[in-house]
């Protein structure tokens, strides 16, 4: 016993030390300066540390807290615009997801898909380069992912200190990506629905469910007084859930999107002395749009489903660029899929690495639709990936040949990536066929 936990720990400072150096060494010999909306936390940052709070002049909206917030941290150490700093903090960060990546694994499938998924993690290029840029979907995927292997241990050993460990964690999560804010609720519904909550007394029920409330309330709570003070208005965590809900249903061209839309209704919005009459004034923009065209709602629905789904990346792998074709996400597609449907008859088992997929499947539907938001769940799709892949060799008679064909698919993917502006004409001219483009 004593020599296979051994071999668990050391596959796992392995896989922890190779994403590490792999990561620190794409960031020391590139330099990235702050684009789009790390752009804007950078400045918030700034300003910040300035001692002009989170809030800027020309902002029409505000954002979560706790990314700008890290930023200005590793700033007050290192410097203001110490980009290293904050790039180097964040491969810490992801290795450390690649760690619980193959920890998740390990518990819930075996040694074997553990470091499967570790491994393919640790070498994933969207996580790579995730950290070596300024965006919140580093630290929101590792909080995911971490929210997720607590959800296990507890599973496994409950007690109301790791329930309220568990709450902090969602609430922490929350500040730093503001579409995670209702993931307390699905998880939740989650837990009744596959009826985890039978095994319990009444009253342990109801312990469990105010003390996880109570906990994600605590880290929320001083940031919502502070917005109340400030905005004179209850504001949980941000105030631009207004435009992201517009710019799911208006983006630019009416089909772009990850790309803001500036039209008469947005410029006036900005135009409102208040944050708040901003953000509500979209969001009536947008439930008045959506009432009034409920068959273009329909075409946008499944845009935001094939968006998110997308195999092209042009904000995080193929940022400055016009886009490009995910070669390692598309490599581990079709095994995905085909374990995240095989495994469903364990769904009670696994619920902890479906819901996340679930969530903000549905979450992206409702609110927004870009192949960035899927980033944050890809830890969960390498996990599914690895099982099937694993399933494919075992059930392979000729393992050989496996193994050629496995390289053949891999090889053709990266092969599809040095010609993804091919791809992209052929994909845009499917989608033109069916009317979506």
């Amino acid at each position: 016993m004593k020599k296979f936990l051994n071999r668990d720990i050391s596959f796992g400072l392995a896989i922890f030390i190779c994403a590490l150096i792999l990561r620190s060494l794409i960031i020391v010999t590139t330099y990235v300066e702050p684009q789009s909306d790390g752009e804007y936390d950078n400045n918030i940052a700034l300003n910040i540390l300035a001692g002009n709070g989170f809030d800027l002049e020309d902002s029409s909206y505000s954002r979560p807290p706790l990314y700008p917030l890290l930023i200005a941290g590793i700033y007050k150490l290192f410097g203001n615009n110490n980009y290293l700093g904050l790039r180097l903090a964040q491969s810490v960060v992801s290795s450390f997801m690649c760690l619980l990546i193959y920890l998740i694994g390990l518990r819930l499938m075996g040694r074997s898909i553990g470091v499967i998924a570790g491994s393919i993690a640790s070498i994933y290029p969207v996580f790579i380069t995730s950290c070596s840029i300024y965006r919140i979907e580093c630290l929101s995927s590792f909080l995911l992912t971490l929210v997720t292997w607590w959800i296990i241990k507890i599973r496994e050993d409950l007690s109301y200190l790791r329930v309220c460990l568990l709450g902090i964690l969602l609430g922490i999560m929350a500040l730093v990506s503001g579409m995670m804010v209702l993931y307390i609720i699905f998880l939740l519904a989650a837990m009744a629905w596959t009826g985890y909550f039978r095994q319990w007394p009444l009253k342990k029920t109801i312990a469990f469910i105010l003390i996880l409330f109570l906990c994600f309330a605590l880290p929320i709570a001083p940031w919502a007084i502070r917005n109340w003070k400030v905005y004179n208005a209850f504001v949980p965590i941000s105030t631009q859930g207004g435009y992201m809900l517009y710019l799911s249903y208006k983006p630019p061209g009416g089909k772009l999107f990850g790309f803001n839309t500036i039209d008469e209704t947005v410029l006036y919005a900005k135009a409102l002395n208040s944050k708040i009459e901003t953000s509500k004034y979209l969001t009536r923009a947008t439930l008045r749009f959506i009432r009034q065209n409920p068959l273009k709602v329909a075409k946008l629905e499944a845009l935001k489903f094939f968006f998110l789904w997308s195999p092209f990346d042009w904000e995080v792998l193929g940022i400055n660029t016009k886009g490009v074709y995910n070669f390692m996400y598309s490599f581990i597609f079709p095994f995905f899929l085909i374990a995240f449907i095989r495994l469903k008859r364990g769904f009670e088992k696994f619920l902890p690495i479906y819901l996340p997929i679930i969530y903000l499947q549905v979450v992206t539907l409702l609110f927004y639709g870009s192949a960035r938001f899927r980033i944050p769940m890809e830890p969960f799709l390498i996990i599914f990936a690895s099982f099937g892949i694993y399933q494919g060799y075992q059930n392979f008679r000729n393992k050989y040949v496996f193994k050629v064909l496995l390289s053949i698919w891999l090889l053709g993917n990266v092969w599809f990536y040095f010609y993804s502006d091919q791809i992209k004409v052929f994909a845009r001219s499917l989608f033109e066929l069916v009317g979506l483009w």
